[in-house]
């Protein structure tokens, strides 16, 4: 097991500044998708595009940064949660309420880009450390400076694996379990309708 900080291995940005890509300028417009915090509402690790967390945005200027698959977005307000995009990246933003954490290409035989989503959703002392770091009174959150301090445990490749595989099943079962609850809710309100309408 190595232990390491995160500035040891990744690179990390904030997102845009979603305001002034779309204040109008003598660019040509370009249509692209904003990943918005609502793509960290699932139980997942792992990106899931849809209507509600992504939205088409038109922006005029040329400075920004596209999101590429194996990158990992964290939120840098609480709840402080990170995702991987896997290979779905397709035309994607983030606004400055999110940073994008890239593994630098000398830690990519060390650390895989899913296990350390995983390990920043599920570390206590993560969680914990980014909690006491946060400032501001009304939102509070990280910066940069912050997650790069983060302290990570990493196991070798092969316990990652294990680690990764053990973590897709766990999501798979919450989907089953959600899917069926659904069903039952649907039968719950149909049974309902039949007595009282």
């Amino acid at each position: 097991m190595k232990k390491t900080c995160l500035k040891n291995i990744a690179d990390i940005k904030i997102g845009s500044q979603i305001q002034r890509l779309t204040a109008k300028k003598q660019s040509p417009p370009i249509n692209i998708k904003l990943i918005n915090l609502k793509a960290f509402d699932n139980f997942s690790a792992e990106f899931k595009p849809n209507s509600i967390n992504n939205e088409p945005i038109t922006i005029y200027q040329q400075n920004y940064n596209i999101i590429e698959n194996n990158d990992i977005l964290i939120r840098l307000r609480e709840p402080f949660k990170a995702i991987i995009i896997k290979n779905n990246a397709q035309d994607y933003i983030i606004s400055s309420l999110i940073a994008n954490i890239k593994l630098k290409e000398k830690a990519q035989n060390i650390c895989m880009p899913e296990f350390l989503a995983i390990y920043i959703n599920s570390s206590r002392k993560i969680q914990n450390f980014l909690q006491k770091q946060s400032r501001g009174t009304g939102i509070i959150s990280v910066g940069v400076s912050n997650l790069y301090e983060i302290q990570i445990n990493i196991p070798n490749i092969e316990e990652q694996k294990k680690i990764i595989e053990a973590n897709r099943l766990f999501e798979r079962s919450l989907e089953v379990e959600r899917s069926i609850l659904e069903q039952k809710e649907k039968f719950y309100t149909g049974v309902l309708k039949e007595f009282f309408y």
